[in-house]
């Protein structure tokens, strides 16, 4: 599979949230290939864990760091 979706599973495992890659990337890892290249990587978390993520987030250090974009949505 693709490196960077193997380090950034590597990165996020075990750091007391549930997440789920979706988009393009989930596509590939349902088919078991890559279908075609990706510009970036799309994950879901649960609303509720939004504190850990952002505290985890500070955690990282800025070289691991290639790009980091937050969009949270309030549930309805």
């Amino acid at each position: 599979m693709n490196l960077l979706i193997t380090q950034t599973n590597d990165l996020l495992n075990n750091q007391g949230f549930q997440y789920a890659f979706c988009g393009g990337f989930a596509v590939d890892l349902f088919l078991g290939c890559e279908s075609r290249p990706h510009g970036d990587i799309n994950i879901l978390a649960y609303w509720k864990d939004r504190n850990k993520i952002i505290e985890y987030n500070t955690t990282i250090p800025s070289e691991r760091k290639r790009k980091y974009e937050s969009c949270v949505t309030k549930p309805n």
